[in-house]
């Protein structure tokens, strides 16, 4: 009789070990429907077994996550949003991360070797290419940018556009102090839009809040490609497919079941852009975007 309750105890654990070595843990915070989306098709895509976390921005409901993941030992982690990304992949090492729906993942993370992911398709040809398509009545645009954070950037930025016929007004600052002139100046030149790239300077609060305000001053609107900022009252953002991130990361998840590693399979490319818009920044501008792009954009 000890026998057999031995044998049944073992068994139980390596039922337990192999369903969580094919449980995938889904890590994502907040209820929003791009979130909802984004975990559908992935789990259309791999149809493995799920746990799901909503980590609500909560330090507490963090820690719990991070103790589930230490004790059970899930076959892979999907992470989607800056909060899960920033919060847990930095404490995981032994379990292979998927990381997605972010537009900023810090550079110290994506090194890791038991991480890979998808990335905002934000490459400047594609980008170019949308913004001309979009607005194909304004060919005049500033991109305003920090000499130490995206001077490259934009230099290579207004190279590709040159060659696709846009005209881009190069407006570096090398401080916050530099916001009111720079902005000025590009107003002066005729630009019709400000566009601000996705980096350090312009994630602080305070530098945003200034380059927001100087812009209202002379009545141009600011566009970018950081979801965040929609809801802040500029007039849109470029960002990247959620239904194919999903599909990408289904893919991911496969490849890691197939016997690939994180370090061997990187970053991917979500693949296509589209235009969230705050329509009442549109009207106040007047901006007229192209009925085809508008018709694949998304309204706040």
């Amino acid at each position: 009789m000890m026998t057999k309750k031995i044998i049944i105890f073992v068994s139980l654990i390596l039922i337990s070990v192999f369903m969580y070595n094919e449980t995938i843990f889904i890590v994502y915070s907040g209820n929003t429907e791009e979130n909802s989306i984004f975990v559908k098709y992935f789990k259309n895509r791999t149809k493995m077994d799920f746990a799901l976390f909503n980590t609500n921005n909560r330090s507490s409901n963090i820690s719990n996550i991070i103790g589930k993941i230490t004790v059970e030992k899930p076959f892979a982690i999907l992470l989607a949003g800056d909060y899960p990304i920033n919060e847990i992949a930095p404490f995981v090492d032994d379990v292979p991360l998927i990381l997605s729906m972010s537009d900023n993942i810090p550079k110290k993370i994506m090194e890791k070797d038991n991480v890979c992911g998808i990335l905002s398709d934000y490459g400047i040809d594609t980008l170019a290419c949308y913004i001309k398509k979009t607005f194909p009545d304004y060919k005049h645009f500033g991109i305003v940018f920090h000499i130490d954070y995206s001077l490259e950037y934009a230099k290579n930025m207004k190279t590709i556009c040159d060659s696709q016929s846009l005209n881009i007004e190069l407006g570096n600052i090398s401080s916050k102090e530099d916001i009111k002139m720079t902005v000025k100046m590009l107003k002066a030149t005729g630009c019709k839009m400000i566009f601000f790239p996705n980096d350090d300077f312009f994630m602080d609060k305070n530098n945003f809040s200034k380059l927001l305000n100087e812009a209202k001053k002379v009545d141009i609107p600011l566009i970018s490609i950081n979801r965040k900022y929609i809801k802040k009252d500029i007039l849109g953002s470029f960002v990247y497919n959620v239904y194919n991130a999903g599909y990408q990361a289904g893919n991911i998840a496969l490849r890691l079941k197939n016997g690939e590693l994180c370090k061997d399979i990187g970053f991917i490319n979500s693949g296509g852009l589209h235009l969230i818009y705050n329509e009442k920044i549109r009207k106040k501008y007047k901006i007229k975007i192209d009925p085809k792009m508008l018709e694949k954009a998304e309204q706040l």
